[in-house]
C-alpha cells in the first residue's frame, strides 16, 4: 500500500512539474506573441494615420485615429456606411470600378484615393489600403485597413504641376524647351522639344543621350560632344553648342542648346545636368542666305572690269 502511495505521489509530482514546464511555456509564448504585437502595432502606427475595418458587406464596424479621423469624417456617420457612401466622400468612378472588382474577389488593395469637403468647401484628401480578414474556419469576415492623409502631399503636387505648366507656356513663348541628362544612367529627358523641334508625335520619358548625340549632323557632332564632355567635367562652367540635328521627317534643324551641371557626387563627378534648347533654324536659314548674297556680291566685284566702292555716312572708304 505504501509503495502504492509513493507511486502515485511521484506521479503526481512529475504531473505538475510538466504542467508548471507547460505553464512556463504557454507563458513565454503568451509573452512573445504580446511582445510582437506591440513590435507590429508600433510599425503600423508609424506608417499610417487612422485604421478600420468593416463587416463582409464592407460597411464600417471600427474606425480609430484620433485627429485625423476627426478632421477627415467631421462628425458624420461612418459606421454602418461603405467608405463611398458617407456624405460629401468623393472617390474618381473609374477607380471606384476598378475597387469594386478587387472587393468581389475579396483581394487586398492599395492607395484608393478618397476626398472629402467641409461645409467651408475645405477638401480633404486621405488614400486607404486594405486587406481581407478571415475567422479561423477560413470564412470571410471583410476587410482591415490603414488610411493616410496625403491632403498636403496632394496640394504640393499641384502647386508643381502648375508651376511646370507656367514655365512650359514661357518656354514655348520664347521657342524654348527643357532637358535633364543624368549622367549615371545616360538618360536624357527632352521635353517637349522632341515633339516641337524634332517633328515627332510624343515626347518619349527618356532617351539615351548617346542616341541624340548620335542623331547630330557629322559637321556638328565633334564639336558639340567636345563641349558636353568639358561642361561635365568642370573645364567649362556651362554647356553651350549650336549643331543641326535630324528630324522624325530626315530634315535637319539648326538647335541651340545651353545648360550646366547641376549636382556633382563628393569626387566632383557630374551627376546630373540641365538646361534648354531652343529652336534657331530661321535665324542660322537667315545668316546663310546673307552670306550667300555677300558671297556672290564679292564674286560679281571681283570678276567685274570695273571697280566697286562704299563709304561711311563720314564719306570714307569701307570697301
Amino acid at each position: 500500500m505504501a509503495d502504492v502511495v509513493q507511486l502515485l505521489l511521484i506521479t503526481a509530482a512529475v504531473v505538475y512539474l510538466v504542467m508548471v514546464l507547460l505553464s512556463r511555456r504557454h507563458t513565454k509564448r503568451i509573452l512573445e506573441l504580446k511582445e510582437n504585437e506591440a513590435r507590429f502595432r508600433g510599425l503600423t502606427e508609424l506608417s499610417a494615420d487612422w485604421f478600420w475595418e468593416t463587416d463582409d458587406e464592407h460597411r464600417i464596424t471600427w474606425l480609430s485615429g484620433g485627429g485625423p479621423v476627426a478632421l477627415f469624417f467631421g462628425g458624420t456617420k461612418a459606421y454602418g456606411k461603405r467608405f463611398w457612401e458617407i456624405p460629401r466622400v468623393e472617390v474618381d468612378p473609374g477607380a471606384l470600378g476598378a475597387h469594386l472588382e478587387r472587393l468581389s474577389g475579396r483581394l487586398s488593395f492599395f492607395d484608393l484615393e478618397i476626398a472629402r469637403a467641409d461645409e467651408r468647401g475645405a477638401r480633404q484628401i486621405h488614400i486607404i489600403s486594405g486587406q481581407s480578414r478571415l475567422d479561423e474556419a477560413g470564412n470571410f469576415r471583410g476587410y482591415r485597413g490603414v488610411g493616410h492623409d496625403v491632403t498636403e502631399q496632394r496640394l504640393a503636387e499641384r502647386r508643381l504641376l502648375e508651376a511646370k505648366a507656367r514655365l512650359e507656356r514661357a518656354l514655348d513663348g520664347g521657342n524654348l524647351a527643357e532637358w535633364h541628362f543624368d549622367a549615371q544612367s545616360g538618360d536624357l529627358h527632352a521635353g517637349d522639344g522632341w515633339v516641337r523641334f524634332l517633328g515627332h508625335e510624343q515626347s518619349p520619358i527618356t532617351a539615351r543621350g548617346i542616341d541624340l548625340f548620335g542623331r547630330i549632323h557629322p559637321g556638328d557632332g565633334e564639336r558639340a560632344s567636345a563641349a558636353w564632355v568639358r561642361a561635365l567635367k568642370g573645364e567649362a562652367p556651362e554647356y553651350e553648342a549650336e549643331f543641326r540635328i535630324a528630324m522624325a521627317s530626315g530634315a535637319w534643324k539648326w538647335l541651340h542648346a545651353r545648360g550646366r551641371v547641376t549636382e556633382r557626387d563628393a569626387g566632383g563627378r557630374a551627376l546630373r545636368m540641365s538646361g534648354t534648347i531652343a529652336d534657331v533654324d530661321q535665324r542660322k536659314g537667315a545668316e546663310g542666305a546673307l552670306a550667300e548674297r555677300e558671297r556672290r556680291f564679292h564674286d560679281v566685284a571681283t570678276t567685274s572690269q570695273e571697280y566697286v566702292w562704299e563709304t561711311d555716312a563720314d564719306g570714307r572708304f569701307t570697301y
